[in-house]
């Protein structure tokens, strides 16, 4: 025998589904700690080639904040050349510029990077018109020739040279390996420079953190699940209390 539903009834209903609605958003917020990124970037200046062992210096990671996990490794060297060239022979000729380099980054004298870097330009220059000045029609003068190369690596292993309150110590070396050639008689001068670039990202879990971290029930649903559960059930028990009542 069902019995009418009184305003106190009505009110106290009224609380009670207030109050679930209260758990289940708490519930909702409840997520995973989520893995956290920390990037240092640093470079050296342009130098003239032939450089060896030339110090790249990045913050270490401070293990007061976490766990480190990985360290993500991004090494890009950049080349800037001026080249000039002149035809000496008596007919045109077409001149190849080949700029290239071999570029080295160390850490702890072990070569975590080595990669080549080069690009190939073309020339077509008239027969010798008498004058030795890298200009006019049998020669050419350029300037702020590029080329980038960049290698990317995770490392997962062996981390303890990137932990600490100091620095990682890299270090950047660069040979240059670049020709011109053409038939005839050319004369010419490549005076190439390079850079080099570190990126370090530090992949760690943190210590502390505002998120709750859900935990799992032998054979059964994670808390936030078995949370929502719960107050499902709640609500069922509040709907029959109110029409029973």
């Amino acid at each position: 025998m069902f019995k009418a539903i009184t305003m106190n009834n009505l009110s106290t209903a009224s609380h009670a589904l207030q109050f679930l609605v209260g758990c289940a958003a708490i519930l909702a917020s409840v997520s995973p700690t989520k893995a956290l990124g920390l990037t240092y970037t640093n470079s050296t200046s342009f130098q003239s080639l032939d450089f060896a062992d030339t110090p790249l210096d990045i913050q270490q990671f401070d293990n007061s904040l976490g766990t480190l996990n990985s360290v993500d490794l991004i090494f890009t060297a950049n080349m800037i050349s001026d080249v000039s060239l002149e035809n000496l022979s008596f007919q045109a000729t077409t001149v190849i510029v080949d700029l290239y380099i071999q570029t080295e980054l160390k850490l702890d004298n072990q070569i975590l990077v080595s990669s080549g870097l080069g690009q190939i330009y073309t020339y077509q220059v008239a027969s010798y018109d008498g004058l030795i000045d890298f200009a006019g029609a049998s020669g050419r003068s350029m300037t702020g020739l590029t080329a980038t190369l960049s290698n990317t690596q995770t490392l997962n292993n062996n981390l303890q040279a990137f932990i600490g309150s100091g620095n990682v110590s890299f270090l950047v070396s660069s040979i240059g390996i670049s020709s011109m050639r053409a038939r005839g008689n050319v004369i010419g001068m490549i005076s190439p420079s390079t850079q080099g670039i570190v990126q370090v990202t530090y992949n760690y879990d943190p210590i502390n953190s505002t998120q709750a971290v859900p935990f799992d029930i032998p054979g059964g649903p994670t808390f936030p699940v078995a949370g929502f559960l719960l107050t499902l059930g709640l609500a069922r028990k509040t709907r029959k209390f109110i029409v029973n009542k």
